[in-house]
């Protein structure tokens, strides 16, 4: 029977191992959906946490099964009982790290790991059949991380932040740029606090953790307390990676000279108490080949003067693995726990448990040895031996290899305790770090920047929190806004005083002392939540702004709590570095006016309409927010034709001379298309191109046109309107001439938002003319130069037109232009704007040339009868004028004011459409080439030139050379127009002119058909608001180096990237500082020459201890300061904590005595006080030390001491080297129960 169970058995294996993971048990991960990028499926609590997907392809119980987020521990998480799924069922598993079956209806299962940006690994195991070894089922990865930032970082983790928690109605200002916060708590994001406590730090009486940050090259800092226990270093020990951060190696030798080693004392022996050591250690050497054979101990304290050593130590031998204890009567308590592999990382642990009666030993997270102790309870452990690691007592047994994490407890840890320990540490964690350890301990500890738990915590459920940041410009062309949060348990979220969102917020509003509308799992916290803000990027302004949290906790006593923005993300698309950054007139989203034409007659109705031309079959939308009008918003879809024509209420009409409405008109496509505004009544038309908001700027001059009656406001009308595409647009106005209450040359402000038009017009006598208005905003604003009633080159007729145009920003102007004669017409005008002084401008006809000089602001007319190409020194803005009918006696004619494209802004490609023969019989186009074979490769609805009808095109040349043609449209035709080109090197397009325009009776409208330009938005630079830092050296020596802020702060170009750009700091880095206040000015060039700056305030500083304390504890080196509170920031480094202190220069102390003083919090009878502990020389050695305390920092406030402030709860004898010394802990009495109080001082005084 035997070989037939064992060929069955090979064969259902065999069988077994062909199918592919999934078929085996029928299941497949079909998604991870990562906490970043959950936007949609809430859980219960209504967070927003990842989660699995598992499908089935056929009935199956899940019950057993195992999800992991790491293959090293497969059995992570287990499915618990009770699940299955049919065929094609899929269950949703949250992966939220709340570790909960569903509890009630609605109830959800949450696992016990979470994913926060990203997936790198999911794997879904069961155990084996054969063996108990559990076998990968599916697994899922998606490594792309959803918490970068495709844009501008506008604030991060380590952003500083200003607290109150409020105990009165402050109103609402406090959430607003303005508002004083300068008393606040100033700290680091995080703001919150934890007070649960992680078991593994009570009883913890030494810890190394080998890394850099907690050793110098003499001395290894012990971090527990509160009595230290520092070690010396001994040889060489160096600090190479180690399992958690850093650890110890010794040279990379065996060599015994290379140890540290810590002073003996009774805390470091178990005497007749528990008793608890932990190790991490990776040797270089492995279990022993023949004949070759080691020792090498990791920590010994096995030593003493008798003839037996007595203590206790960890060690290893090729062949085991040992943990060892001798207690004083000679008892031997040797454990011998397996082998162990060289290179790996492994973990070892000795605790005596007298509760047990016996002595454990651990390898690797699990009990592997035990032995019960001689004389049970009563056995004691001792010795005077000095404690090594790296070796052993007598000098032998070096190690080759690295220490990690070494702690000793005055208490007996349990099997679990050991296990979590393992655990942690294999994810890179101490047992003392916060959320290290499961379900138990502070989940938060890593996450608090400032600490607001005696503040806060009994006080009130509510907190103001402040971050202020810096903006160099605003974002006009930013697609998103995003914020991502990590809180406990609700907030109001501000953003520059608006509110922008809100989570767990009162129902009936929220004040003061509110509390969250109900709890939020504290693990929800643990991973961020991604809060949408696009809809508000528009409240960001140039300079200043202010994120500001109205932050909840449920109860006023609540356990944790916690507000962090771990990232304010400005979304942003970079141009692709191998696409040249060209903006030009075609887009996506557009905001155009109306600005106001001539008075309505009942013969002569207005109509109001936008061209859109684009791809066929694209579609969009208008609306006009500020109007409540039937039909709007009204969707629009381009026809096979490529453009349409939408009428737009003539309710949008801007009316009034010094005027603010709401009534922007907003255009969004999903394809780029170009938009042609006309406003028309008969005998008074035009048109213009609309910009989308990409191509909008902060500065403006105004083009329009002089008035030219006296005693006729009617027809006198020169004007310009500017339209806000944001909220909070600051524009400022300076009028070139008087006009209404506005005096010339004397800036005014006007605040605009989002979709609101402000038109002022200037109807008095000759020669009132707006032209050469200075506009400039916060923010992009559209600006259109008009005249309600132009005549040009007339003024003795009452007949006129309205002309408007939307204008380019200055930095859009260009140098070259080409004017090409207008049908019909016996001459045009040319208006000429200077954006800069002593611009050379030079003008060239087939009369030759002229030249003349124009100012900033300053314009000149010409008057053109044929081709005239246009020089101009700097860039300038020119504009071509129809003249009025009477200048030649044209019927079919009269003013309209077309932008006169710059030469390189020329496209290869334009799209138009032209009006019904009822409005305009007459419709043309010129058409400008550099060369006679460029001009006729344009074709006209893939007509060449060439190929059109007779009569329809008629050419002529410019005195410089180039080419133009005047070719006439049909009426209510949509056309494309374009460049194809055959030459040499093949098929291609070369940029031309184009000005589209028509006539009919005593009216006209004209507008260019498009431009584009190189990048003209600067960077944006986001960097820190303000920076305090402090002299190291008393104010009469004190200088410090001026900090690298480039490195604090963030950079975005639209088509550089960050790296390319050039970037310079205001004083420069390093440079020597001294005490004062210094505006540090970051600035950035992208490759076209487009720069930003953004400031930030530098405020250097005295010493904290000279200026909280005073020159006289500076210069007197036997005093000790100590601060505690929650505002208290000694080491200035920007982190205020609970408990800090700043440490001076004590005489009496050797090298390897540090910390004289260590603050921590104790309790008596449930309230807390501040407890001191310190060292004294024994039988007053050196003078006496004297403990004096104070509540205030002002000068006439006396330091105090004696047993109405401290009471002296403990002194115990230590032997140190240079002689016998006691540790005293003190109770700070003024302090019990003292939560609020924001500080007390404490000073080391040495009596002499």
């Amino acid at each position: 029977m035997k070989p037939r169970c064992l060929i069955l058995l090979l064969f259902a294996v065999a069988l077994f191992a062909t199918l592919p993971a999934a078929a085996q048990s029928a299941l497949e991960i079909v998604t991870v959906v990562p906490a970043a990028a959950n936007t949609t499926v809430p859980d219960e609590d209504g967070d927003y946490p990842a989660y699995i997907d598992i499908k089935a392809f056929t009935s199956i119980t899940l019950s057993g099964l195992f999800l992991t987020d790491a293959a090293a521990t497969p059995t992570k998480w287990q499915i618990p009982a009770g699940y299955s799924l049919k065929a094609n069922e899929t269950l949703r598993i949250f992966a939220s790290g709340k570790d909960r079956k569903p509890t009630g209806p609605g109830g959800q299962l949450h696992m016990s790991f979470t994913y926060d940006c990203s997936v790198p690994f999911c794997g879904l195991y069961r155990l084996g059949v054969i063996t108990p070894d559990p076998v990968l089922v599916d697994s899922f990865a998606d490594r792309i991380d959803r918490c970068a930032c495709n844009g501008l970082v506008l604030l991060q983790q380590s952003a500083i932040a200003r607290t109150l928690i409020p105990d009165k109605d402050i109103g609402d200002d406090w959430t607003k740029v303005g508002f004083n916060d300068t008393t606040w708590l100033r700290g680091p994001t995080g703001v919150g606090y934890d007070d649960a406590r992680n078991p593994l730090l009570d009883n913890l009486v030494l810890h190394h953790t080998m890394n850099t940050a907690d050793r110098s090259a003499t001395t290894v800092i012990d971090t527990s307390g509160p009595t230290l226990h520092h070690g010396t270093i001994n040889g060489t020990v160096r600090n190479p990676t180690g399992l958690i951060l850093q650890g110890f190696d010794y040279a990379g030798t065996a060599n015994p000279a290379n140890h540290v080693v810590v002073k003996n004392h009774t805390e470091l022996d178990p005497g007749t108490g528990d008793f608890s050591v932990s190790i991490w250690f990776n040797s270089d050497r492995g279990p022993g080949a023949a004949g070759v054979t080691f020792t090498e101990y990791f920590v010994s304290k096995l030593g003493g003067g008798g003839r037996v050593p007595t203590g206790w130590a960890l060690w290893r031998t090729q062949d085991d693995t040992f943990v060892h204890a001798i207690a004083q009567s000679g008892a031997s308590y040797r454990l011998a726990l397996g082998r162990t592999a060289a290179n790996q990382w492994h973990h070892l642990a000795l605790v005596i448990n007298r509760a047990a009666g016996q002595v454990f030993g651990y390898l690797n997270g699990k009990r592997v040895g035990a032995v019960r102790l001689a004389a049970g309870a009563a056995e004691t452990f001792g010795t005077t031996a000095d404690l090594y690691e790296g070796r052993d007592n007598a000098g032998n047994a070096p190690l080759l290899g690295t220490l990690d994490d070494l702690g000793i407890w005055n208490r007996a840890l349990a099997d679990s305790e050991i296990a979590a320990i393992h655990d942690a540490g294999n994810k890179g964690q101490s047992f003392s770090d916060p959320g290290a350890i499961p379900g138990t301990g502070q989940l938060y500890g890593a996450l608090i920047g400032t600490d607001v738990l005696t503040k806060m915590r009994g006080v009130n459920a509510s907190a103001y929190v402040r971050v202020p940041f810096n903006l160099s410009a605003f974002p006009s062309q930013a697609s998103g806004l995003r914020l991502r949060m990590q809180y406990d348990d609700g907030l109001l979220i501000f953003l520059n005083g608006a509110k922008v969102a809100e989570r767990r917020a009162p129902t009936t509003g929220a004040t003061w002392n509110s509390k969250a509308a109900s709890d939020r799992p504290d693990a929800s916290a643990l991973a961020g939540e991604v809060i949408d803000l696009s809809a508000y990027r528009g409240l960001l302004r140039q300079g200043l702004n202010v994120l500001a949290f109205h932050a909840l906790n449920s109860d006023v006593n609540a356990e944790r709590f916690l507000v962090l923005p771990t990232q304010l993300c400005l979304e942003q698309t970079r141009v692709p570095a191998d696409e040249p950054c060209i903006k030009d007139t075609n887009g996506r989203d557009f905001w155009v006016a109306f600005p106001e034409n001539y008075v309505q007659e009942p013969d002569a109705p207005l109509s109001l309409s936008l061209c859109i031309a684009g791809p066929p079959e694209t579609i969009g939308a208008i609306e006009i927010p500020g109007l409540k009008l039937r039909g709007f918003p009204v969707a629009f879809a381009i026809p096979g034709s490529g453009t349409v024509t939408i009428n737009i209420p003539i309710a949008a009409e801007l009316k009034g001379k010094d005027s603010l409405e709401k009534k922007g008109v907003h255009i969004v496509a999903l394809n780029d298309v170009a938009v042609y505004a006309t406003t028309r009544m008969d005998y008074t038309t035009d048109t213009y191109l609309a910009l989308p908001t990409e191509c909008l700027g902060t500065e403006y001059l105004v083009m329009s046109y002089q008035n030219v009656h006296d005693n006729v406001p009617l027809l006198n009308g020169t004007q310009f309107a500017v339209l806000a595409i944001s909220d909070f647009t600051e524009v400022t106005i300076t009028p070139r001439m008087a006009v209404g209450s506005h005096a010339a040359n004397v800036p005014y402000k006007i605040l605009l938002h989002r979709g609101q038009t402000y038109q002022l017009r200037d109807e008095a006598n000759k020669p009132a003319d707006l032209t050469g208005t200075l506009i400039t905003s916060t923010k992009p604003v559209a600006v259109f130069g008009s005249h309600r009633c132009a005549n040009v080159q007339s003024s003795n007729q009452f007949f006129c037109d309205v002309v408007v145009e939307e204008l380019l920003p200055v930095a859009g102007w260009g140098t070259v232009f080409y004017v090409a004669p207008l049908a019909t017409r016996a001459s045009d005008t040319v208006r000429i704007l200077s954006s800069e002084i002593k611009n050379n401008i030079t003008v060239t006809t087939s009369s030759g040339a002229s030249a003349f000089v124009l100012d900033r602001a300053e314009w000149k007319d010409i008057v053109l009868d044929s081709p005239a190409r246009i020089v101009c020194r700097r860039p300038s803005l020119v504009a071509h004028f129809s003249n009025s009918s009477d200048a030649d006696h044209v019927i079919k004619s009269d003013p309209f004011m077309a932008l006169v494209q710059p030469f390189d802004s020329w496209l290869m490609r334009y799209r138009l459409c032209t009006p019904p023969e009822d409005e305009f019989e007459l419709n043309y186009v010129n058409v400008i080439a550099q060369t006679t074979p460029g001009l006729n490769s344009i074709r006209v609805n893939g007509t060449a030139l060439g190929a059109l009808p007779p009569g329809t095109v008629t050419t002529g040349a410019f005195a410089t050379g180039e080419a133009f043609a005047r070719v006439r449209l049909n009426p209510g035709g949509s056309y494309l127009i374009d460049s194809f080109f055959v030459g040499a090197a093949g098929t291609t397009s070369v940029p031309f002119g184009l000005t589209a325009y028509g006539f009919s009776e005593f009216d006209s409208y004209g507008y260019p058909g498009g431009m584009q330009s190189d990048d003209i938005l600067p960077p944006l630079i986001s960097c820190p608001q303000e920076l305090t830092i402090h002299c190291e050296k008393p104010s009469a020596a004190c200088t410090v180096d001026c900090p690298d802020l480039i490195a604090l702060s963030e950079f975005f170009d639209n088509c550089t990237s960050a790296a390319a750009l050039k970037i310079t700091q205001t004083p420069r880095a390093g440079e020597v500082l001294t005490v004062g206040a210094y505006m540090v000015v970051i600035s950035a060039t992208d490759a076209n020459g487009n720069t930003a700056t953004c400031t930030t305030k530098l405020n250097v500083e005295p010493m904290w201890e000279e200026q909280q304390f005073g020159a006289s504890t500076v210069a007197n080196p036997a005093l000790e300061a100590t601060v505690w509170g929650a505002g208290a920031d000694p080491d200035a480094d920007g982190v205020p904590n609970a408990v800090e202190q700043t440490v001076g220069t004590d005489p009496n102390r050797q090298d390897n005595v540090l910390d004289v003083v260590r603050l921590s919090f104790a309790e008596e009878d449930g309230e807390q006080f501040l407890k001191v502990s310190y060292r004294r020389p024994a039988f007053g050695a050196a003078g006496q030390i004297v403990l004096e305390g104070r509540a205030s920092l002002d000068e006439d406030s006396p330091w105090l001491t004696g047993p109405d402030l401290f009471e002296e709860l403990s002194t115990e004898r230590a032997l140190l080297p240079d002689g016998e010394y006691e540790e005293v802990s003190v109770k700070v009495i003024e302090t019990l129960g003292a939560r609020v109080r924001p500080s007390y001082f404490l000073r080391l005084r040495l009596l002499q």
